[in-house]
């Protein structure tokens, strides 16, 4: 097998099977159809689990991303911006559903620890047009931590158990709603 980046082709490969399997999916059947060794995988990825971590990493890093060229873009109004910035689908979503976040707290808690940290970690971009969108009177003055966590909690309850399962609703449409129920309650 040629390619010019291994571990990439098994990133890619591992969404693959996350999608159609969920987080039991076998690194042995992964690696064999991409006709590659156990060996050659687990020089890139010491574990499964150290896969699963690099894919939370590049579902963050294009989070991140995308935050800032939406924050960068002159051509949207503050509210715009921030509904935008917290409404995000990523390519990872278009792939693997949302609904298998709690296969990954149940099967590996390691990983979806890191995920919720990950989530967490740099929320700079929103807490800005936050206060900017207070600063132009779009928003009522509120504790931005307060906000802050209010939208993150509902984002986390979205992922947690089968409450998407129950309500059958994607993750998208349960954002959309959490990101809209919060702006609306502090929008002047």
């Amino acid at each position: 097998m040629r390619r010019t980046n291994i571990r990439e082709t098994i990133l890619e490969a591992s969404m693959q099977y996350l999608a159609q399997y969920g987080c039991k999916f076998s690194v042995d059947d992964m690696v064999k159809s991409l006709e590659m060794s156990k060996r050659t995988f687990y020089r890139y990825f010491e574990s499964k689990e150290v896969l699963l971590m690099a894919l939370v990493d590049l579902l963050t890093d294009e989070v991140q991303k995308t935050m800032s060229a939406i924050a960068n873009d002159e051509t949207l109004p503050t509210d715009e911006k921030l509904q935008s910035v917290l409404t995000i689908e990523t390519n990872f979503e278009k792939v693997v559903s949302f609904r298998r976040i709690p296969e990954l707290e149940k099967y590996y808690p390691a990983v979806y620890r890191y995920l919720l940290e990950r989530y967490e970690l740099d929320w700079s971009v929103a807490e800005k047009l936050l206060i900017q969108g207070m600063e132009e009177g779009i928003y009522k003055k509120q504790n931005i931590e307060l906000v802050k966590n209010l939208l993150q909690n509902g984002m986390q309850m979205l992922c947690k158990g089968e409450f998407l399962e129950r309500n059958q609703m994607t993750y998208q449409e349960g954002l959309h709603q959490v990101v809209q129920i919060v702006l609306a309650g502090i929008r002047n």
